[in-house]
């Protein structure tokens, strides 16, 4: 008797056939987003897509995560996109940029989780624009899950992450019937428990101080994912060190038992007063709503833009110590544990291998023209090795302690910095 999965599986030499529907991905689109409106267009749902064409399961796995190997052949092969462009559209495709790995097992840095269970998705991991979603076809961008992305940089308007009904965005429900007319629309715009139109939302109305704040900090995000890197203060920091230390000056203030005074102290210093909205603002940033993290990122770009100085006066002033900061903290970026080191008394450091995947991004994202040689990290002050690394330009600087910043010479001279 042929077993389920040799019926499935195709002949060997057998060619599929391109799908009748195409639809191509947008800019930034994310993959969810382009399955929806592929399927669309062959006249499926998206979970009879994914029976028949992607031969898995889409209820109780974010396929935004990631795209196996085998996914991404059948999406090349029926919908002739290449592996690489499908595997762009998930969110693995930050790792060693905005985080160093992502985990399949729980709660990744920075993305926001979808909740994912046996159809149901309880949490609003995906947010959206209801400007851009009027703008010709609806599709939601890939940034739209990340947890620092809170305002519109196009519409310069906030982003929202749930229709007006209270409901999440569940692009798997949009669409009810499982056969749908050919080349129909997916339904993006539609929010799958009441019908509304999401072009037409409204959500929270924040002050002009507020708004700036968060799209400065969001534009220097996108800016530290372009080139590789971003100044901070004095560093120039690769960008997985960036968002490493970003996270946990959120982490700072929703947890501890000084977060509540830290963040009525800082949020005075950005709007001129205390905010209603942080009450009861606890846990990781990824689960905390679009409207209190808009708040928590135009703090952080205060710290960001006058660091250290913002950020040191509104710890001491809250009375935060090294204990307070370091929390949950095993090891920190260097530039946020320089100034924890000169400030607060406590020296702790992010380890050589992060700095140097970090280091390496910054360098693949420069001008400079570069030989493809690989040298060795110079020691740190300890006298262990930093690790191998490719060739670097000698402005590039990545310092292993307090006391001490590390240049890096293109093709391998790596020296202190003034010699």
């Amino acid at each position: 008797m042929t077993s389920d999965h040799e019926r499935r599986s195709p002949r060997p030499g057998f060619q599929p056939e391109l799908l009748l529907g195409h639809t191509f991905p947008r800019k930034d689109e994310l993959l969810s987003s382009w399955v929806a409106r592929l399927s669309a267009q062959n006249g499926m749902t998206i979970g009879a897509f994914a029976r028949t064409v992607l031969r898995a399961g889409i209820w109780n796995v974010d396929i935004d995560a990631f795209a196996s190997s085998g996914m991404a052949a059948i999406l090349k092969a029926r919908a002739g996109v290449p592996a690489e462009r499908v595997r762009e559209m998930t969110l693995s495709s930050y790792e060693s940029v905005v985080f160093e790995r992502y985990n399949r097992t729980g709660l990744t840095a920075w993305i926001m989780p979808l909740g994912t269970s046996f159809r149901t998705r309880p949490r609003f991991g995906l947010q959206f624009c209801p400007d851009c979603l009027a703008e010709g076809t609806p599709y939601f961008r890939k940034e739209w899950r990340l947890a620092w992305c809170v305002v519109c940089t196009k519409h310069n308007r906030a982003l929202l992450d749930r229709c007006v009904c209270g409901a999440p965005v569940r692009l798997y429900q949009n669409t009810l019937s499982e056969l749908l007319p050919i080349g129909s629309n997916a339904g993006l715009e539609l929010c799958y428990r009441c019908g509304f139109d999401l072009r037409r939302s409204y959500g929270v109305v924040h002050d002009l101080a507020t708004m700036c704040a968060a799209l400065d900090i969001q534009q220097r995000c996108l800016r530290a994912i372009r080139d590789g890197g971003i100044r901070v203060g004095r560093h120039s920091v690769p960008s997985i060190l960036f968002f490493a230390g970003l996270r946990h000056l959120l982490h700072v203030l929703l947890s501890g038992g000084l977060s509540s005074v830290l963040r009525t102290i800082a949020a005075r210093s950005v709007v001129g007063r205390s905010v209603a909205a942080f009450s009861g603002c606890e846990g990781n940033v990824e689960r905390t709503t679009v409207e209190k993290r808009t708040l928590l990122m135009a703090i952080a770009a205060r710290w960001i833009c006058e660091w250290p100085a913002a950020f040191v006066s509104d710890c001491k002033e809250a009375g935060l110590g090294d204990g307070d900061i370091c929390r949950g903290l095993k090891c920190a970026p260097f530039w946020l544990a320089d100034v924890v080191g000169e400030h607060f008394g406590r020296r702790t450091h992010t380890s050589a291998m992060l700095e140097t995947r970090g280091g390496t991004r910054y360098i693949s994202k420069s001008t400079v023209v570069m030989m493809a040689a690989t040298i060795r990290a110079p020691k740190r002050p300890n006298g262990e090795m930093g690790g191998n690394l490719v060739a670097v330009p000698s402005q590039l600087e990545l310092p292993w302690a307090r006391e001490q910043i590390v240049q890096w010479k293109a093709v391998g001279q790596p020296c202190k910095a003034g010699s």
